[in-house]
């Protein structure tokens, strides 16, 4: 039986590369990337948490809650959304994606699932807290399955100042997963290029299988 985990799909960015637009509402193919991360998500996930800091109806309009980064932690970056999502999510798994990655894999959290220990027993002294994605060439920084038991762990990270996703990862007892066959489906969309692109090759390519 498959165990139960919470979707957190990350929209909380500054949307800096995209003239300060909300990325996860940009359109392609006439949605919102938003929309094609959550019809993908929804499937594989007990519930979808979505974390935003602007245009809060657009993202309630989608039927799911969604959470604001707790104000001592405005302007952290990723991982005050996250933050607020495991203080939000039902205890257990939490499958975290970016709300800009239209093309998530299907079987993303099946992946994770069965990665990870089913009773989360110790690995080399210390239990396992996130299962990470590595597309063939790194590691993809926020797409993880996350426990809901790291949160103090990362509420103190916040509070020494902490940043950086990877340096966050760094400090717990994480396994890292191969995605490598996903590597197409997992390219970053970082310009108005980068979309264009997509658009193109999804126009040459309608059954969406790259």
């Amino acid at each position: 039986m498959r165990r139960p985990v919470s979707g957190l799909v990350l929209c909380g960015g500054a949307g800096l590369r995209f003239g300060g637009r909300d990325k996860p509402l940009e359109l392609l193919q006439g949605r919102a990337l938003v929309d094609w991360v959550l019809k993908r998500l929804a499937p594989q996930v007990d519930g979808i948490w979505i974390s935003a800091n602007r245009h809060i109806a657009e993202y309630e309009a989608r039927g799911w809650p969604v959470v604001l980064d707790d104000p001592a932690w405005q302007g952290a970056g990723p991982l005050a959304g996250l933050q607020a999502g495991l203080r939000a999510c039902r205890p257990g798994w939490v499958l975290v994606c970016p709300g800009d990655m239209p093309l998530l894999p299907q079987g993303l959290a099946a992946r994770l699932l069965n990665a990870v220990p089913p009773v989360r027993p110790s690995l080399d002294g210390a239990t396992v807290q996130a299962a990470l994605v590595h597309d063939g060439r790194r590691v993809q920084p926020l797409l993880a399955l996350v426990h809901t038991d790291v949160a103090p762990d990362l509420q103190h990270y916040l509070e020494s100042d902490g940043r950086a996703v990877r340096r966050f990862w760094s400090g717990l007892t994480t396994i890292t997963v191969d995605g490598s066959d996903w590597q197409a489906q997992l390219e970053n969309l970082n310009s108005q290029a980068d979309l264009a692109r997509l658009a193109a090759q999804l126009a040459a390519s309608p059954d969406q299988r790259l």
